[in-house]
């Protein structure tokens, strides 16, 4: 089967040095190009860079990327202009599977788009229609109805074609099939949370007891967020032997150096690569999502940190969000009221019984590597686009 894909691409060595910036985004469609590719499908990329290779540079030409014998992206040349940039990647993106669909006559094709962004989805959409070819959504959130005040007419008309958008794919892939009974009902989806890379591999578990527990955060620091909740947390109770780590960036960045000046139980790493937040994960000894429930932003999203932390084989404690099957995920320690008590009495509990709670993560981490390793999902998504 000839498979065309459309959406953003970040090859591997760049993505090590790429800061927390849709990070898991870039990882999601590296692993699911990698997946589709597998099952000798010839995939062909039309990409975009992430917005922040762009720079400052007013252009930037196209380059091709093989990553594999049956595997090809080519990332589309770059006029640096808003307005302008997109116009002109829709016109790209019209011209190049225009091209594809012509030269590729025989055998199944399928178009996969990540996300719905109109100016992608629209001369897709057409190809699609002209050529009676299958067009596929991978959609791994819904646009935000926060927007800045200036931009809001503008915002609003496009989240709202965003939210038609995922009714004409004529399949999708989600990342939580909230997305898929609340805005396209009777459409057939397949669920794809997250995947762990090929190269992890089950190791033997290795009981210890930390003198001193290193509790650690990595991602945005933002109003989503919850950090400043934990932040709250920790300078409330002043732990003897439990240091909180905060690694990410955000509008609290400068609000959080404040709060905690003159602590000396929370150090704040500031704005790291995902390579070094990766090795922070490896590092600690209790990981958190303290994200805050909604019924927006937790309820259409998985967060990625959830298998992103399971892979390093520690506790994580996270609020009960709507976008989790907690059945699933029975490793995680769940907060069901997201206040600072609650948090408090879970984060005593996993570190007097820490040997209990690290194998209880182990398992998990077991759990999760053979129900979402590259491979095995490959096989669910390739059966799928072929039905």
């Amino acid at each position: 089967m000839k498979i065309l894909y459309v959406g953003t691409y970040v090859d591997s060595n760049n993505l090590k040095k790429l800061k927390f910036h849709s990070v898991a985004a870039n990882v999601y469609q590296q692993n699911f190009l990698k997946s589709v590719s597998d099952y000798n499908n010839e995939v062909k990329g039309i990409t975009i860079r992430s917005t922040k290779f762009l720079s400052d540079k007013f252009f930037i030409k196209g380059s091709r990327i093989k990553f594999k014998d049956n595997a090809s992206i080519y990332l589309l040349p770059v006029i640096n202009f808003p307005i302008i940039k997109q116009f002109l990647f829709s016109i790209s993106i019209l011209f190049h599977s225009f091209s594809w669909s012509l030269r590729f006559k025989g055998g199944k094709k399928v178009i996969v788009l990540f996300n719905t962004f109109s100016y992608m989805f629209l001369p897709l959409k057409l190809i699609s229609l002209l050529f009676n070819i299958k067009l596929i959504g991978l959609i791994l959130d819904v646009p935000s109805k926060n927007v800045n005040i200036f931009k809001k007419i503008i915002f609003f008309i496009e989240y709202k074609f965003q939210i038609l958008f995922i009714k004409l794919f004529d399949k999708i892939i989600v990342i939580t099939k909230n997305i898929a009974t609340d805005f396209a009902p009777n459409k057939p989806f397949i669920v794809i949370e997250g995947f762990i890379d090929e190269n992890h591999h089950p190791a033997s578990f290795v009981s210890y007891i930390p003198n001193n527990f290193n509790v650690t955060y990595t991602g945005l620091l933002n109003e989503n967020s919850g950090i400043l909740n934990l932040i709250k947390l920790f300078l409330k109770n002043n732990y003897k032997n439990i240091s909180l780590n905060i690694y990410g960036y955000g509008i609290y960045s400068s609000e959080i150096k404040m709060l905690i000046k003159e602590s000396e139980n929370i150090k704040y790493h500031g704005y790291v690569s995902y390579e070094e937040s990766i090795l922070a994960q490896k590092n600690a000894d209790i990981l958190v999502i303290p994200r805050l429930p909604d019924n927006f932003l937790t309820k259409y999203t998985f967060p990625s940190k959830v298998i992103e932390y399971t892979t390093s084989k520690k506790p994580i404690i996270i609020n009960n969000l709507n976008g989790i099957d907690f059945t699933k995920y029975n490793y995680l320690n769940v907060v069901n009221e997201p206040n600072i008590e609650n948090w408090n009495k879970i984060l005593l509990e996993i570190t007097s019984n820490y040997a209990y709670y690290s194998k209880n993560a182990y398992n998990g981490y077991n759990l999760i590597l053979n129900k979402n390793d590259s491979r095995s999902l490959g096989n669910q998504i390739n059966n799928f686009i072929k039905s």
